[in-house]
């Protein structure tokens, strides 16, 4: 009476097999009798309506209503099929255990033709019914099964639109998660920059929102503010008006992953994007979403190991992988009965009960139906159809064996629905299943249809819970651990004085114009960003005095102090290749070009020695008419040296 998993391939003459096979070795047949999950109530509704007197009493309506229809094809229920209700109903009936006395049923048929007022009063009592159980439950205590997953889809969204939290197969889809939807368009944007809208989308989220500290409001501001010229310029890119606008915000969240997306694995590339975003920190509730991302690049980082090819795996149907298993959440449950057996919970709805008697066909689909025979060494496919019924003898009594089998199913599949409940169980039998009269109406008797009284369960309400949440497990900035494996020995071996250097280099970054009256102001500030940059990665031999005596060299004052002209720190410029250089210091007067660039020490002085030049090759196109002078500043030495070309 529990095998529900027919279209999976099992049946229930298994355990009737066993019995037979293994006859010799003295095989006893045990009933369960004693109901340790529900209250009296929901018991003694149970044991009348699959009391073997009913059972044999629906079948007799059933067929009576389709006699006096005159419908085509009806399937007369023989001895041989009533022996076998009886055999697998007749251990159904329980008893409840002592201290367990309680319990409320409640049945209620919606007699309406219509599907569309059906659903639109079906909706008002399932949501009446949970407000009303949210008096006496918590949301978390409330199931509510269905056949279909287009059912479970539909009842959510009801819950949903009310403002009931719902814990479901769509709720829990990976695909349908906000936060999920979020990174992906980070992914987007990363895979192709001009893809303004996958920018803009990340910009109004809620991850970016928390990790930034930048209000939505502000960031709302400064999309419309540039929707004219996204609208009417084809080479407008958002992600560089928005690296203008706000370049302390691009240099601490964006800049790593710009510059690094393709190098470094993608899995590592995500876990960066929850360390660098705080994901787990600001959103602990959707771990297991983000543990379960992690878990698809995985899986298919053989098959799609580049971004491009796993947003194209992502953005297909997922299947199974595509749901996140939760436990702890207070919401309302909503499965199917499929899904739910084995389970129970302390309050059961359920909205569509009927009889779904379709042969041939898997579940609740409504496909054709087919039939497949096996005559050995011979299989064939039999096409069952109404129609042709009244040419073949043979061909109705396979149909005929199909249905009856059909209709067990459904009674096995209506039992485990009427036994989840542990406190209360709700029933709604609509008057129609797509056209045709559910047969449900004749299943449960009148005088049942309440059974029981509602009551208040102190210990349902309680926030008890087994759990213990532990705090979100730090990510590593992987990125940074990856730029390692690809140093040589002598990068490795200098890496503290390296840090230094980047410490260094950031902090002259911040600052452009200064005059001596604000110098002071101008570094504090510097300071505070860089230390706020580097955090836990904060070099310990950073020496003040070494910044102070930096800033005091007579040889830098040129391009720090009192400039007449414009100054950029950190200033970007895209070769013919379509590859980005970035110059640490450019200074444009009336007459010359300076271009400053920053090293740690000397080592590898030919490299600096290129590639700055490189730089000059690069801005003197930009500026035919004035000189490019060409300097390296030696951050440990504080060396100036001017390079020609």
């Amino acid at each position: 009476k529990q095998a529900i998993y027919g279209f999976r391939g099992g049946r229930v003459e298994l355990f009737d097999q066993i019995r037979r096979e293994f006859h010799a070795f003295n095989v006893q047949t045990d009933m369960l009798s004693k109901n340790w999950r529900s209250q009296k109530a929901v018991v003694a509704f149970n044991n009348a309506v699959f009391d073997i007197g009913n059972l044999e009493r629906f079948l007799a309506a059933k067929e009576e209503y389709e006699t006096a229809k005159r419908r085509k094809n009806i399937v007369a229920f023989d001895g041989q099929t009533l022996e076998e209700v009886r055999h697998i109903f007749g251990g159904a009936q329980q008893s409840y255990v002592k201290g367990r006395e309680g319990g409320y049923v409640q049945v209620a048929y919606l007699d309406i033709d219509l599907k569309e007022d059906r659903d639109l009063l079906l909706q008002e009592k399932i949501l009446e019914t949970v407000r009303e159980l949210k008096e006496r439950f918590r949301y978390r205590d409330i199931a509510i099964l269905t056949r279909s997953n287009s059912q479970v889809a539909q009842v959510t969204q009801w819950l949903l639109e009310e403002g009931i939290p719902v814990e479901s197969e769509r709720t829990s889809h990976i695909q349908e998660n906000l936060l999920i939807q979020e990174i992906i368009c980070f992914f987007r944007f990363l895979d192709s920059p001009i893809d303004n809208a996958a920018f803009a989308y990340f910009l109004v989220s809620d991850i970016f929102r928390k990790a930034s500290g930048l209000p939505a409001e502000e960031m709302h501001h400064f999309i419309f503010a540039n929707r004219s010229r996204l609208l009417q310029q084809n080479d407008f890119y958002l992600y560089t008006e928005f690296r203008r606008a706000f370049p302390e915000v691009w240099e601490k969240l964006f800049e790593e992953f710009f510059k690094n997306v393709g190098l470094y694995p993608l899995y590592e590339l995500t876990v960066s994007f929850y360390h660098k975003f705080c994901c787990l920190e600001h959103f602990p509730e959707a771990q297991g979403y983000f543990m379960h991302f992690l878990e698809l690049i995985k899986t298919k980082e053989e098959e799609h190991s580049d971004l491009a090819s796993f947003l194209e795996y992502f953005a297909q149907d997922l299947g199974e992988g595509a749901f996140v298993q939760t436990t702890d959440s207070d919401a309302v449950k909503v499965l199917t009965i499929h899904k739910s057996k084995g389970l129970e919970f302390p309050a059961v709805l359920i909205p569509f009960f009927g009889l779904h008697i379709q042969v041939g066909a898997s579940d609740t689909d409504y496909k054709k139906s087919f039939l497949s025979l096996e005559q050995a060494p011979f299989m064939k496919l039999v096409r069952l159809k109404s129609e042709y019924y009244k040419f073949s003898e043979t061909l109705f009594e396979l149909f005929a064996a199909e249905y009856r089998k059909s209709l067990l199913s459904e009674l096995n599949n209506v039992y485990v629905a009427l036994t989840r409940a542990e406190k209360e169980l709700y029933v709604f039998i609509p008057k129609r299943i797509k056209n045709s009269l559910n047969y449900a109406k004749f299943l449960i008797p009148e005088e049942m249809y309440v059974c029981g009284k509602k009551q208040t369960y102190p210990s349902v309400g309680k926030e008890i819970s087994p759990y213990h949440l532990l705090p979100a497990e730090p990510h590593h900035d992987w990125i940074g651990y990856l730029k390692d494996e690809f140093q040589d020995y002598d990068q490795l071996k200098f890496r503290r004085q390296r840090l230094k250097g980047e410490y260094y280099h950031f902090l002259l970054s911040r600052i452009g114009k200064v005059g001596s009256k604000n110098l002071e102001a101008v570094l504090q500030k510097a300071e505070k960003e860089a230390k706020a940059f580097f955090g836990s990665s904060l070099p310990e031999e950073i020496d003040q005095a070494h910044i102070q005596t930096m800033l005091g060299d007579q040889a830098l004052k040129p391009f720090f102090y009192d400039v007449q002209g414009d100054v950029f720190t950190e200033k970007e410029i895209v070769n013919a290749a379509g590859h980005s250089k970035r110059i640490d210091r450019l200074l444009v007067t009336a007459g010359e070009v300076k271009i400053l660039d920053y090293k740690s020490s000397s080592e590898g002085k030919e490299n600096h020695l290129a590639q700055i030049r490189e730089y000059g090759a690069l801005v003197q196109p930009l500026y035919p008419q004035k000189k490019v002078s060409l300097f390296l500043y030696y951050l440990d030495s504080l060396t100036l040296e001017e390079v020609h070309g």
